[in-house]
């Protein structure tokens, strides 16, 4: 039998679950296609099967990150800014609710959480240094980075309408727009939610 360090067999594990994460990653884009070939082109549209998977992975990576803050005050101050930007994204994707619930200030009430957890760590500043620190060299760190990618420059600049319109010209615009964006988009959510865990394995167990 093999014998391994303490550091040696954090890699190994590590490594085993960004393995496990790629196979759902992976899965995830096929169970898209089986949902795609079920509710055809009204796949992406508003209140669509995925527009609500994007919106329960955000809430409940918010809602995992929030347990974490609770359980693990040594990195609260980071967990409830991340739980924020979760909710906060929720209510972006829920724009057309709020545009006919709260017709003036509509998905932006929202900011209500980035900007309470912004409070929150300005109180606590030097331990969210420490906790930021710490979280930028763990692999939670970079799955989010990539998630961002994906959500930002990926969906929101290559599926931007003017570029679809050069490149492919004015034949349904809108929903090859539509079909980039949100595809990428739920993607990234639900690397962000394999990241909360990740959170926990990765960064939070080793604490206990």
């Amino acid at each position: 039998m093999i014998n391994l360090s303490k550091d040696e067999k954090n890699i190994f594990f590590n490594t085993l679950r960004q393995v496990l994460f790629f196979i759902l990653i992976f899965s995830f884009i096929f169970f898209i296609h089986y949902m795609a070939d079920i509710y055809k082109t009204e796949t992406f549209s508003e209140h669509s099967v995925v527009e609500n998977l994007q919106l329960s992975f955000l809430v409940l990576s918010g809602l995992i990150f929030v347990g974490e803050a609770i359980f693990f005050k040594q990195y609260r101050s980071l967990l409830f800014l991340l739980a924020s930007l979760c909710f906060f994204a929720s209510f972006r994707e829920l724009d057309s609710f709020f545009d006919n619930t709260l017709p003036v200030v509509s998905w932006k009430i929202g900011y209500i959480f980035p900007i309470s957890a912004i409070i929150y760590v300005k109180k606590h500043f030097e331990d969210f240094l420490r906790e930021l620190i710490d979280f930028c060299s763990s692999p939670a760190f970079f799955m989010m980075l990539t998630a961002v990618v994906v959500v930002l420059p990926i969906a929101q600049c290559i599926g931007h309408g003017s570029f679809v319109r050069d490149v492919l010209g004015n034949d349904k615009v809108a929903d090859i727009k539509e079909f980039f964006e949100e595809s990428c988009e739920t993607m990234g959510y639900f690397i962000i939610l394999l990241s909360s865990f990740e959170t926990y394995f990765g960064t939070l167990k080793k604490q206990k």
